[in-house]
């Protein structure tokens, strides 16, 4: 059967190539690795990822600046609510719509919230923090979580506890059920995106780049699993491949295949093509 043809492109340049690179890593089995060797890896790895490193910093910058955004969204709408800050006020020209302007200032304060937690869960997966302490490994992985209690508890706590005719006078119980009822939908959707369901620890990165070392490392623009084997039966009527393997970028560190894939949120080994590389391989990440 003939196959279809397919477009590969290459996760660290973004751009496409005819057919991946003609390399492929060694099918020997290798040894689990011991949690001292473990410890030793995560160690040596710090020597060639200064540059994951500077970009997860960042990229967490980023995740604080928008987090500060969203708070401030929210004190706005705890203001608007009390009646102390009125748009209109400022903007005369601005419609007299009190439930509106709440609307607005919670779907901003959760539209920030999102991104920032984005962009902290994708630090996360190019410098993940050591597994070592669960509660402080957990807290990392979800400041997301926290920073979206922060961003949304408040203001719900405010709004229900409000007594009628306190505040803002054009406040009536119809209006109150409806903005209680967008608050704490925004508290719903900003938890469910924010919550790091499957996160990776740096002894799991560096078994796993022990494990596939030398391999190119595949997987589809949908797909939730990195593989091993271009041919995998998984990937047969993929008609669009992304390729993943080592390489030393312009500072002169050591960027590994499996490094790219859990970057783009490949944390999980294909359960078909992994097989062959060790027994355990299709569950090593994400545990």
């Amino acid at each position: 059967m003939e196959k279809k043809p397919r477009t590969i492109t290459k996760a660290s340049t973004g751009k496409t190539a005819a057919r991946a690179p003609k390399k492929t890593a060694s099918t020997e089995k290798k040894p689990t690795i011991s949690s001292a060797e473990r410890d030793v890896e995560v160690k040596e790895s710090k020597t060639h990822s200064k540059t994951q490193k500077s970009r997860a910093t960042g990229l967490r910058i980023g995740a604080v600046i928008c987090w500060l955004i969203a708070f401030g969204f929210e004190v706005l709408a705890i203001l608007n609510f009390k009646g102390v800050f009125v748009p209109q006020q400022i903007i005369p020209s601005l419609p007299d719509n009190f439930m509106l302007y709440l609307i607005i200032f919670l779907v901003v304060d959760l539209i920030f919230v999102i991104i920032g937690s984005q962009l902290w869960k994708k630090s996360n997966r190019i410098d993940p923090a050591s597994k070592k302490n669960k509660l402080k490994f957990w807290l990392w992985n979800n400041m997301g979580l926290i920073a979206t209690i922060i961003a949304f508890v408040p203001f719900i706590i405010i709004l229900l506890t409000q007594k009628e005719g306190e505040g803002n006078l054009n406040l009536d119980a119809k209006t109150k059920k409806i903005v209680a009822i967008v608050a704490v939908a925004a508290l719903a959707v900003a938890l469910l995106f924010s919550y790091t369901w499957n996160p990776v620890s740096a002894e799991e990165l560096a078994e796993a780049e022990s494990e596939f070392s030398g391999a190119l490392v595949y997987w589809t623009p949908y797909g939730r699993c990195f593989h091993v084997d271009e041919n995998c039966q998984s990937l047969k009527n993929s008609a669009e491949l992304i390729v993943a393997e080592d390489y030393v970028d312009e500072e002169g560190n050591l960027v590994t295949a499996i490094a790219q894939a859990i970057e783009h949120n490949r944390i999980k080994a294909c359960s078909f093509c992994s097989e062959e590389y060790s027994d355990d391989a299709a569950d090593q990440l994400g545990e």
